[in-house]
């Protein structure tokens, strides 16, 4: 898989500019897909925190080298600079840059940023979302999306933590996705998406699917303090966008043999982007009451439900929140899906009494 990986990505590095156009299932000409929030970085550096926190202090990992700092995050003609220094600050040997974003509202869409990494070995050029801030006080589960945990020259890394303290702790080092690039990361500006459903986790390297996971994801369980089992991971709650700069020890970012050739390098981001479909499930099921059934279920041609007198209107979505069927009417005698191809979907049934949800498969 990995060697079949490594070949699609320097396919698509000689075939194509560094500039990635959007993946195809964020049509945001016919589709629902609609940008939501971005920065372009295109304005003062003070202005960096009117969208952003910087860490300022000392970096509480032992694999981390270096203390975080705002004089390291630097805003200047249209990009943002997260500045390694090799200066004592901290009680470390070395400062870098990392932010997060004010807002926790975050949740499902596709997210991208087009950055390029740290000319240096040792360091680690980050985007990703992680709930700093939780809004979801019902929602247990805090959740880590590594959308691109990347060393230079070439290492581009993706994952999926569970940072939720009891039975499910997850924190995998040895379950990370690995990716060889036969580029430099470090020359040209790459663009790293995720696609975040309520049933999917996808990947993306300038524009193309690299990796595909389902939410729930299936992982394991840290070794080292616990059984090691492997558990589901459910990931439905608010979150917040993080671009960090690392220096790492014990060689997790390769091995520094001339500590002087990272002093001054930086991770330089051009731009980060969040698109957002209404239509994406859980954004209504999260409003929905959940006490309707649906049967048969699996199905092969024809669903009905219980309980469905009161409601006037019936939306289906497949699993990347586009409807695929939508009914005005009462759907108590039953709705025929013999038409959709075999999966997982998604309903929303609505009407005076309020709404109710639910999923069924298609076989």
């Amino acid at each position: 898989m990995k060697n079949k990986l490594t070949l699609l990505i320097t396919t698509l590095i000689l075939s194509s500019t560094a500039i990635a156009q959007l993946p195809a299932e964020i049509d945001t000409t016919s589709g629902n897909w609609y940008l939501n929030w971005q920065d372009e970085f295109d304005y003062p550096d003070e202005q960096l925190e009117d969208n952003w926190i910087s860490a300022n202090g000392v970096t509480d990992n032992d694999i981390v080298l270096c203390s975080r700092w705002r004089e390291n995050a630097v805003v200047a003609n249209g990009i943002l600079e997260l500045k390694a220094i090799k200066e004592q600050r901290g009680g470390q040997d070395w400062t870098c840059g990392s932010i997060w974003t004010k807002s926790n509202d975050f949740k499902y869409g596709y997210y991208e940023a087009r950055y390029k990494y740290a000319a240096a070995i040792g360091t680690n050029n980050s985007f990703w979302l992680y709930p700093y801030s939780k809004s979801d006080p019902e929602y247990v589960n805090k959740v880590e999306l590594d959308i691109n945990e990347g060393q230079y020259p070439n290492i581009l890394k993706t994952n999926i933590h569970n940072w939720t303290q009891g039975d499910n702790y997850v924190h995998p080092i040895q379950e990370k996705y690995y990716a060889d690039v036969a580029t430099d990361l470090g020359e040209e500006y790459h663009t790293y998406g995720l696609l975040w459903t309520p049933t999917e986790h996808v990947f993306y390297f300038d524009g193309e699917e690299i990796r595909r996971e389902d939410n729930p994801a299936y992982v394991q369980k840290n070794k080292w303090n616990t059984d090691g089992a492997w558990v589901y991971v459910e990931n439905h709650g608010k979150t917040q966008l993080l671009l960090s700069l690392a220096i790492l020890g014990h060689s997790y970012g390769g091995t520094i043999t001339d500590s002087s050739s990272i002093d001054g390098t930086s991770m330089k981001v051009d731009f980060v982007r969040y698109y957002k479909n209404d239509d994406l499930i859980l954004n209504l099921v999260d409003e929905a009451k959940n006490n309707m059934q649906v049967y048969p279920n699996p199905t092969a041609d024809q669903i009905f439900f219980t309980n469905a007198e009161s409601y006037n209107s019936l939306k289906i979505f497949n699993s990347i929140g586009r409807v695929v069927l939508e009914i005005t009417s009462n759907p108590a005698e039953g709705v025929n899906v013999s038409h959709l191809p075999e999966g997982l979907y998604f309903y929303v049934m609505e009407g005076e009494i309020g709404a109710e949800s639910g999923m069924f498969v298609k076989e």
